[in-house]
């Protein structure tokens, strides 16, 4: 691969779920897998992450639990759609997400989508809280005899 095609590779990332039922012999072999379809589209791995086994939000495939693999790397954006196609057809996987990998320092503000805490003006704090309505106290026994009369209507 000389440098001007090494300027045009992008960096992508693979965040992909395993059974917990493998072993990590064979949780090696698949990652080995997945190391030679990057390999084969010309692509270079620069790290690799096993973030563990966890608890699944909902049922996958007859799981309850899976186990997380993070692969980042760099490829050609034109072999892409064969990379995602073949983990698409790996049975071994559960589900994966094949996404590019964006640095965050220099996204903008719209898209690393920040939570802002609203600022709270003093006007804001002087304001007099709104006065909850006064409390009806009734007496049980009217309550009961009004009760009592509206059972005993023939209009029910």
């Amino acid at each position: 691969m000389s440098q001007e095609t090494a300027k045009d590779l992008k960096e992508y990332e693979i965040l992909y779920l395993l059974s917990v039922t493998l072993n990590p012999d064979e949780i090696q072999a698949i990652k080995g897998k997945i190391n030679e379809l990057i390999a084969k589209a010309d692509g270079i791995i620069i790290k690799e992450d096993d973030l563990g086994k966890r608890k699944l939000a909902y049922m996958i495939k007859r799981a309850r639990h899976g186990h997380y693999l993070l692969t980042i790397f760099k490829a050609p954006a034109a072999e892409i759609n064969s990379i995602n196609h073949e983990l698409e057809l790996m049975p071994e996987i559960l589900r994966h997400k094949l996404v590019v990998k964006k640095d965050i320092k220099t996204m903008g503000a719209k898209e690393t989508m920040e939570y802002k805490k609203p600022s709270i003006k003093p006007e804001d704090k002087e304001r007099p809280k709104p006065k909850a309505e006064k409390e009806i106290k009734v007496d049980i026994e009217e309550l009961d005899k009004k009760i009592d009369e509206l059972l005993s209507e023939d209009d029910i």
